[in-house]
């Protein structure tokens, strides 16, 4: 539709992704948003020299929270998502209900 500018997805962990890219690992795609929020939060944290920070991300149907540690967000190797188990590197987001 005349798009023409370049397009890019987050990962996980907030990390940009070509779409190329990003077709073939469809679930590190997952928490996508709430991590590139961690990701943007943890950059004006370490920017600002704030050694410790909490990244609140506040949608539409959900809060999201991450803890930041000297400039880069927490990231787990195992987590659930919709009850399915999940094991690879990821921002690590509370949602608290």
């Amino acid at each position: 539709r005349g798009f023409t500018k370049n397009l890019q997805f987050a990962d996980g962990t907030g990390k940009l992704l070509t779409p190329e890219i990003a077709k073939t690992r469809s679930s590190t795609l997952l928490i996508s948003g709430p991590a590139a929020a961690a990701r943007h939060a943890a950059w004006l944290s370490g920017a600002s020299e704030t050694p410790l920070a909490l990244a609140v991300d506040i949608g539409s149907t959900t809060t999201d929270m991450t803890l930041i540690k000297e400039g880069a967000p927490t990231v787990t190797r195992q987590s659930e998502f919709a009850g399915v188990p999940i094991r690879q590197a990821m921002t690590d987001v509370h949602i608290p209900y």
